[in-house]
């Protein structure tokens, strides 16, 4: 560890549990799974596996070139990561970006937080 890069090496990566890359789950949550939306983000949801939650992100080609799109992953991803404390445990997702341009961390971070305080609140009652 150094003064610079204060963090060890690989803890800020994105953990291979905690995501879904088997096409078969995947087509599975899409076709079974509940559905949430906002402007920024689509969310489809189900029970997972394992006690931590897990997540996939799908970016549509009509969102831009290979670019773009991994960009609109890194984000989802890095937002999911800073935020995994506050999702609700054992829930899978599937995220996906909307035809936004102005695709910016803040309003990514503000729709997956307005979606966990939604499941939050519908399990209370």
């Amino acid at each position: 560890m150094n003064e610079t890069n204060p963090a060890p090496h690989g803890t800020r990566k994105f953990p291979q549990k905690a995501r879904i890359s088997s096409r078969k789950e995947i087509t599975r949550m899409y076709h079974e799974g509940t559905v949430w939306k906002n402007t920024e983000l689509t969310i489809i949801s189900s029970p997972g596996k394992g006690s931590d939650g897990r997540m996939a992100v799908l970016v549509s080609r009509r969102l831009g070139d290979a670019v773009a799109r991994n960009r609109y992953k890194r984000i989802v991803r890095e937002v999911f990561r800073r935020n995994a404390h506050v999702m609700p445990p054992g829930i899978d997702m599937l995220i996906m970006p909307r035809g936004t341009r102005t695709f910016i961390f803040t309003n990514v971070e503000q729709g997956l937080l307005t979606w966990a305080a939604h499941l939050h609140k519908s399990e209370q009652t």
